[in-house]
């Protein structure tokens, strides 16, 4: 999350974009990412920090450049007037979860889309920054998508959410209550009364992101649904601890912020497209009927299909973690992971990890095992490899009986 200046005009960048819920949602979301700004785009909302440069107002990157960009399906590469690059990618006409991203250089945006299997995805950038790309020009940008302050973010934990119970419980917010931390919407707990939060009510606890459960679902997942389909090619394989794709989400509401494994393929050029079709379709079928556990979305949409398969819960409880300091967490990873990667990247404002390797995903679990603090909460598969990103562990509150309740799935 940052700001870049664009001929002397000041873009929000980095943003987490998430789908886009109701007051209580959006308060809480907010203060479990440590985000004191927002914008409600499409659907989606957008999470930034508490930046020093952040004024009301202040239109947003990633949703400037949509307004301009007709296609649905594109990634876009905007340079900064410091050299620095912005990387925004859109499917469906929807801001991915981690869509926007900011990068150090033009060079650094090249290698990045070096690393992406770019078929199907129109491609734009500043002039001369991507060789091909269709060019983007400044004049134009901004629009209707601007930050606002999150509300109640100038006050306590304690207080809003008291004001936030108060708000649900009078009728003016719609929804469920729920923890809605990272990873934590596998299990909604029932509705918060006022005096539970006051009083302290059921039993809290901190809970983390298992790396090591996630990285060994995804790769059974894999094992068990094997990724090819005849006549067709992968065009995309990611593990996710929070599902977040609104276009995918659409068919099955209920994975939402679930850790899943999401395959995508197109069809090979030359093939009678029915036929084929019909072979992903029985394919895909096959997966939804089979004695496998977990549950299994899947489509076959023109030349393009895709699956979402369903992996065990991933949180485990944070008591007795040592979360190292960032500058430790960057000597073990770099000891861990230097040799063996073909990139590791520390993202020094987003605190976002990025880790490019070749290894097979027990080696990269080990690797992962030995590095206490480091939450994975997404793996892809690339022309490189596989891509590991992660951050320093970030412990979140929630309700005894719920964290049971994950346990369970997890054993």
């Amino acid at each position: 999350m940052s700001v870049i200046s664009v001929n002397g005009v000041k873009f929000a960048v980095g943003l987490d974009w998430l789908p886009k819920g109701n007051l209580v949602t959006k308060i809480m979301d907010a203060r479990k990412g440590g985000s004191s700004w927002f914008v409600d785009y499409e659907g989606r909302t957008g999470f930034a920090g508490d930046a020093g440069e952040y004024v009301e107002g202040m239109p947003v990157l990633a949703a400037s450049l949509r307004e301009v960009i007709p296609d649905e399906v594109w990634m876009a590469v905007f340079e900064a007037d410091d050299g620095r690059c912005a990387l925004v990618q859109v499917r469906d006409g929807v801001i991915l979860a981690n869509g926007d991203r900011l990068l150090a250089s033009a060079e650094e945006a090249r290698q990045a889309l070096g690393q992406i299997d770019l078929s199907g995805w129109a491609v734009y950038a500043s002039a001369g920054v991507i060789p091909g790309a269709q060019v983007l020009e400044a004049p134009g940008l901004g629009g209707r998508a601007v930050l606002k302050r999150v509300p109640l973010s100038g006050v306590t934990r304690r207080r809003a959410t008291r004001t936030a119970v108060v708000a649900a419980m009078i009728g003016s917010v719609g929804g469920v209550w729920g923890f809605r931390g990272e990873l934590l919407e596998l299990v909604l707990g029932a509705p918060v009364k006022e005096d539970e939060v006051v009083q302290g009510g059921e039993p809290q606890l901190s809970a983390v992101i298992d790396s090591v459960a996630l990285v060994a679902g995804c790769r059974e997942a894999i094992r068990r649904h094997t990724p090819g389909i005849p006549g067709w090619e992968r065009s995309g394989l990611s593990c996710t601890a929070r599902f977040g794709d609104a276009s995918l989400l659409a068919f099955r509401p209920g994975l939402q912020g679930r850790p899943v494994l999401v395959m995508r393929w197109r069809m090979r050029p030359g093939g009678e497209e029915s036929v084929l079709r019909q072979v992903a379709e029985r394919h895909l079928a096959e997966w939804k009927v089979s004695r496998f556990q977990g549950e299994i979305e899947s489509s076959v949409v023109g030349r393009e299909a895709w699956a979402v398969v369903l992996l065990p819960a991933v949180v485990v409880e944070a008591s007795g973690l040592d979360v190292p300091g960032r500058m430790a967490l960057r000597a073990k990873l770099d000891r861990s992971f230097g040799l063996r990667s073909g990139t590791l990247e520390h993202g020094e404002k987003s605190g976002v990890i990025r880790i490019v390797m070749k290894e097979p995903l027990s080696r990269i679990a080990a690797l992962i095992e030995a590095v206490p603090g480091f939450e994975v909460t997404e793996l892809s598969r690339g022309g490189s490899g596989w891509v590991i990103v992660g951050r320093r562990a970030q412990p979140v509150s929630m309700r005894e009986t719920g964290f049971a309740a994950l346990r369970r799935l997890i054993q």
